[in-house]
């Protein structure tokens, strides 16, 4: 499948945007180069990271929604053919394939519209206030905590299933924070953390859950360590890859307290 520009978006700005399309490329395979075929929310994640990295390319070059949009749309379509069939003959994605892409297309357009580049975004092109709070209330503030635990439907059984499965499994991610040398690295790094937490301790945590967490009272240097941004202190570096080091949240808090204080 080729993908095209929609019409109206100059000429002079693609070879930009075919440098980022490399570089994402590039990126999603080396990160799917030990994913097993199975797991497919690791595979979607990174088909995810991929996305948001052109789709804000674009967006940075061309302030159009309409054309936003339509870039959206084609370019979901066009990492979805980066993806393995699903695993499971049985399930109702690998019979119906359209319903698959829709699904995939709509969790990439949540995943783009909810990250800290597509904030930056709207605030650099005027958005409406109150839709940029928002969207900050999602990304920084920490989620209401349930009262009762919520029951799992059967497909997230499924999917939490293979996440146990392949726990064992290599991991495209580097198992040393410190190894994460990339926006791209530490942004799936995060990823992995908070799906690692929902997974073994039905917990829900966002970003701001960990920026908190290390007792920052904003997200700008979590902001900056994660975007590889030279401004990062030494102090939040070293602080920062201790907490992914120690996985606090994946168990006694006061052992990690112990040891960062060592």
């Amino acid at each position: 499948m080729d993908l095209e520009y929609p019409k109206g978006f100059p000429d002079e700005y693609q070879p930009q945007i075919e440098a980022v399309l490399a570089k994402a490329e590039h990126a999603f395979l080396t990160a799917t180069k030990d994913v097993p075929r199975e797991n497919v929310d690791q595979w979607e994640l990174h088909a995810c990271n991929y996305i948001e990295a052109v789709v804000l390319a674009f967006a940075n070059l061309c302030a159009d929604r309409r054309l936003i949009e339509k870039w959206l749309t084609s370019v979901s379509k066009f990492v979805f053919t980066r993806l393995p069939d699903h695993p499971d003959p049985a399930a109702t994605f690998a019979n119906l394939p359209f319903l698959r892409i829709k699904h995939f297309a709509n969790k990439a357009e949540e995943h783009v519209k909810r990250s800290e580049g597509w904030l930056a975004h709207l605030e650099q092109v005027g958005a409406d206030p109150k839709r940029l709070v928002r969207i900050k209330k999602v990304l920084y503030e920490p989620p209401e905590p349930r009262p009762h635990p919520h029951p799992a439907s059967s497909q997230l059984n499924e999917t939490l299933g293979r996440f146990r499965q392949d726990s064992d499994d290599p991991k495209p991610i580097p198992e040393d924070p410190a190894d994460w040398d990339t926006p791209e690295l530490r942004r799936s790094g995060v990823d992995q953390y908070i799906a690692d937490v929902k997974i073994k301790t039905s917990t829900d945590i966002n970003r701001a859950t960990i920026w908190q967490a290390l007792k920052y009272k904003n997200a700008r240097s979590f902001e900056y360590w994660q975007n590889c941004d030279p401004k990062t202190s030494k102090q939040a570096q070293k602080l920062i890859i201790e907490f992914f080091r120690t996985k606090p949240h994946l168990k006694s808090t006061l052992l990690f307290i112990i040891s960062m204080s060592s």
